[in-house]
């Protein structure tokens, strides 16, 4: 029994690009049902590291996901 599970897990192949999943048809449904959610919005979040003596060493930003919109079973 756990041979035949081991077997079937291992003859099924995740693909690790776009371009693999969009030649299978399962992998393709699946992502068309996962785009069909909502998306979660996101904002950009702006900042900057200064040095001791006050100048600007780095600016820093950081793509935030909103996930406080979500709403639950539904995104």
């Amino acid at each position: 029994m756990h041979t035949t599970f081991l077997t079937n897990l291992n003859s099924i192949t995740t693909p690790s690009f776009v371009f693999e999943a969009l030649s299978d048809r399962k992998w393709k449904q699946a992502m068309d049902v996962e785009m069909e959610k909502k998306p979660v919005g996101c904002k950009w979040v702006y900042t900057k590291k200064c040095q001791t003596d006050g100048t600007i060493e780095c600016y820093k930003t950081r793509l935030m996901g909103k996930g406080f919109t979500q709403t639950y079973g539904v995104d």
